[in-house]
């Protein structure tokens, strides 16, 4: 959800209890309101098919669309 705060998304990113479930890491990742240091971290966590589909999201911030593209080309 777009329309969440920043500041929870961020409490969510902190808490193991979240985090520790892969499909929550991937919807961080991919809502733009997510901090992008968060992002970045949670990059190595994700399968080569969500970094894929990343790579070309265009909702997300540039910086990391560069890094996930960079991340599949390297893992090939």
């Amino acid at each position: 959800m777009a329309n969440v705060s920043d500041e929870l998304l961020r409490m969510i990113g902190f808490s193991r209890a979240w985090t520790k479930n892969y499909s929550v890491v991937h919807a961080l990742v991919k809502n733009p309101k997510t901090p992008l240091a968060m992002s970045m971290n949670f990059l190595a966590r994700l399968s080569e098919k969500d970094l894929r589909s990343l790579s070309t999201n265009r909702n997300i911030p540039d910086v990391l669309r560069v890094t996930a593209r960079k991340k599949v080309v390297i893992d090939k």
